[in-house]
């Protein structure tokens, strides 16, 4: 993917008109199997978790992700040609394969580890938002509960989803 973005345009813009869309499919393929090699090296981390080597190493693999999948998204938006829609489904299918192998048990265990453990004295305000914003991620999605609680939570998301439709 880097290699889409390597042409020089002023102020570092992203070079939309540059690329086709699949060229953007092909790097984003890439990109999530080298996303989830990283995910399964966190996974194999013997190394005690801290807020740098899983907070940080999550953020890092997370941030290069989304960013390829919102130059897609802004493209769509202002693009919508044939082509563009072709590779929808493609997209959506390699963030979904990426997201399960991020809200695995291993790494949802490291995250709750280190929630629990750090120290606020240690951390800026926005590195504890981080931590915090990994935290919730990891709990919506009821990845420590029991398969009896899971059924409740997902129960109940259900039903606050149907609120907001019916409302809204």
């Amino acid at each position: 993917m880097d290699s889409l973005f390597n042409k020089k345009v002023k102020y570092d813009a992203i070079p939309f008109g540059s690329f086709s869309p699949i060229q953007l499919l092909n790097a984003f393929k890439k990109d999530v199997k080298s996303a989830i090699d990283q995910l399964k090296q966190l996974e194999k981390l013997v190394e005690l978790p801290n807020f740098f080597n899983t907070i940080i190493e999550l953020e890092t693999i997370s941030q290069k992700t989304y960013r390829y999948y919102n130059v897609y998204a802004g493209l769509m938006h202002i693009n919508t040609t044939h082509s563009w829609c072709q590779i929808n489904d493609n997209m959506m299918s390699l963030l979904g394969r990426y997201e399960r192998v991020l809200a695995s048990k291993k790494i949802y265990d490291k995250v709750i580890f280190v929630h629990e453990n750090y120290d606020a004295n240690l951390l800026t305000v926005a590195d504890e938002a981080l931590l915090h914003h990994y935290y919730d991620f990891f709990t919506k999605q009821g990845i420590g509960f029991n398969s009896q609680r899971k059924k409740e939570f997902f129960s109940i998301e259900k039903k606050i989803s149907d609120y907001g439709t019916k409302y809204y």
